[in-house]
């Protein structure tokens, strides 16, 4: 998954749609009408599909945020939310950069049970603090900016800011959704605790996090069933997909790297992944209208909708050079058998394509990737490294 789009969808998406619903109805007369049960739902939705997905962690998330807004409800109704806003504004951030950091370890195991527990504990401390008050702190933590625009504090923008920071770089390393999914749900949050009173807009934007993060789980799901984790290309089921869609005119090729089952044996099977990966990246870029997909092992197969076979050769040729050209380096000199490798360094990785057209002949995509299949085989017999139809 491309880094820009796994940070920005869905949470991004949902954020930039609330942000934008309530510059247009700053009032929110809309939600007005909304029964009450509508945020706990989203909230118990949410959580089941963490629960479903075991994705424990985000189940934390959700909960200290439904916990938040569950406190922060109750002292607007007693008629003091400013303590309640404060220390929600400095845990909420920690909670859900510290989730995004954690590992998946499980709900019925020690360690699901231990960080349980610290939420627990954390909850008890959060109420003895309210219960008894942080005068020696209220300088400090009621300070805020100049001006209006925020009803947080120093203290609370900085760590606010901090975490932001945090997950932000998190996203962009691991890009997955799940990070994304914490980031933009904090944003919300942090939209919601900014408010200067507490009205249907805090509701609305701490359940545009819940829905944020959520809907971040969603996305793995798919992202697990439509595209290969090792080299980021989609899989075998989106081929699947694609294929069904196919018009009359369209040439299938197939990719094979060369000598693969060699070069893991000489540079261990860590470098065959990498190997993949590089190859995996220039098929990504293919021109001429092209997709490429992960057909499974060092196979790949390439889609050109709409172009004849003579119309889509030229860019394979062009594809087929520019991964010729591509010095690999062997980054690790180890193999899982423990043997040295011979002659570690950079070594050279080519691909064999075979490529096909839809005729009447071969009506159905099925009989046009065993033809591509056979002028695959022609290509390695005749030598490798190039391409035949």
């Amino acid at each position: 998954m491309k880094p820009l789009f796994a940070l920005i969808f869905p949470g991004g998406l949902i954020v930039l749609a609330a942000v934008f619903f309530v510059h247009w109805n700053p009032d929110l007369t809309p939600l007005r009408s909304l029964p009450a049960f509508v945020p706990p739902a989203i909230l118990l939705v949410g959580a089941l599909i963490a629960v479903r997905f075991q994705r424990i962690l985000v189940l934390y998330g959700l909960t200290v945020i439904g916990l938040a807004g569950c406190s922060l409800w109750a002292a607007a109704g007693r008629g003091d939310p400013e303590p309640v806003r404060h220390l929600a504004a400095i845990l909420l951030p920690l909670n859900l950069t510290a989730f995004a950091l954690l590992t998946e370890r499980g709900l019925v195991t020690v360690h699901g049970i231990l960080r349980a527990l610290l939420l627990g504990a954390q909850s008890g401390g959060a109420w003895w603090i309210l219960r008894h008050g942080w005068a020696p702190a209220a300088p400090l933590l009621e300070a805020s900016p100049a001006g209006s625009w925020t009803a947080l504090s120093w203290i609370d923008l900085f760590i606010a800011g901090s975490c932001c920071l945090v997950l932000l770089g998190i996203s962009l390393r691991r890009r997955g959704p799940i990070e994304g999914g914490f980031l933009w749900s904090l944003l919300c949050v942090l939209l919601a605790l900014s408010a200067p009173d507490f009205t249907i807009r805090t509701l609305f934007f701490l359940t545009a996090g819940i829905l944020a993060l959520s809907l971040s789980v969603i996305e793995v799901g798919y992202v697990m069933s439509f595209r290969d984790e090792l080299t980021g290309l989609p899989g075998r089921r989106a081929l699947n997909e694609s294929l069904s869609k196919l018009g009359k005119r369209y040439t299938i090729a197939m990719v094979d790297v060369d000598r693969f089952k060699r070069f893991n044996d000489r540079f261990g099977h860590d470098a065959g992944d990498e190997a993949l990966r590089m190859v995996a990246s220039r098929l990504s870029r293919v021109t001429g209208g092209g997709k490429a997909y992960r057909y499974g092992g060092e196979e790949f197969t390439l889609l050109f909708p709409g172009k004849t076979l003579d119309q889509a050769r030229p860019h394979l040729e062009t594809l087929r050079k520019s991964v010729a050209s591509e010095g690999f380096v062997v980054r690790s000199r180890k193999r899982p058998s423990g043997k040295k490798v011979r002659n570690p360094g950079k070594a050279t990785v080519t691909v064999s394509i075979g490529a096909a057209e839809r005729s009447d002949g071969r009506s159905r995509p099925e009989e046009v990737i065993r033809a591509a299949d056979k002028a695959l085989y022609r290509a390695k017999k005749a030598g490798r490294n190039r391409v035949r139809c």
